[in-house]
């Protein structure tokens, strides 16, 4: 009997080794081969579909209408739903409530020539329609200096969870802000910073 047969029989978990060896290379391979005809696939729908697209079409997937519960944009005109069947709507702002969501990627998906997907989006307020009942109207014109809206509110409460924190102003105007400087340690005046105003403040705070 030779040495690799004695070593088999004495040692059983050698070929089971060898075995889970095989198996895993193989697997994989067919991993691989299985990514790449996936991948394959799918350039090829991308490509077959902008090839079906008119000028049209492409248009209208840049196009976003918002719905006239909260406006954003250019407002949804009365034959909304026509222009989504005709694939002019790309993307819907602020359709609120997940039955209305539904209705209209239905009809995008089901009534289109081309059964694009439509992109929702949504201005979500902190705290609206939980803590404050209505939208903030944050530039609109004011009777006093302070923060406008609910500015000074949140920045109280994110205070009160004892986190390090540093208030950003950012603005055109003075302001009144004695109960930030008593709850707040740090605060950051920029003005109107500009195009590098990112860097800028980081460079400031870190």
């Amino acid at each position: 009997m030779s040495a690799a047969k004695k070593n088999l029989r004495f040692c059983p978990q050698a070929f089971s080794l060898v075995e889970v060896l095989i198996t895993l290379v193989i697997s994989l391979a067919c991993s691989t081969e299985n990514e790449q005809s996936t991948n394959q696939e799918r350039e090829g729908f991308i490509e077959g579909l902008m090839y079906r697209m008119t000028l049209e079409d492409k248009i209208g997937q840049l196009t976003l209408f918002s719905y006239g519960h909260e406006m954003t944009g250019p407002k949804t005109q009365e034959e909304y739903l026509d222009e989504i069947r005709s694939g002019k709507v790309g993307a819907i702002f602020n359709a609120i409530g997940a039955e209305y969501t539904m209705k209209l990627q239905k009809m995008a998906v089901e009534e289109t020539r081309l059964g694009i997907p439509l992109l929702f989006g949504y201005d979500v307020i902190h705290g609206y329609r939980t803590i404050f009942p209505m939208p903030l109207g944050e530039a609109a014109s004011r009777s006093d200096i302070g923060l406008p809206g609910v500015q000074e509110e949140l920045a109280l409460e994110l205070a009160k969870t004892g986190k390090p924190m540093v208030v950003v102003l950012m603005n055109g105007r003075p302001l009144t802000i004695e109960r930030i400087h008593e709850n707040v340690p740090a605060i950051l005046e920029t003005w109107f910073p500009g195009t590098t105003a990112g860097d800028a403040i980081a460079d400031v705070l870190f």
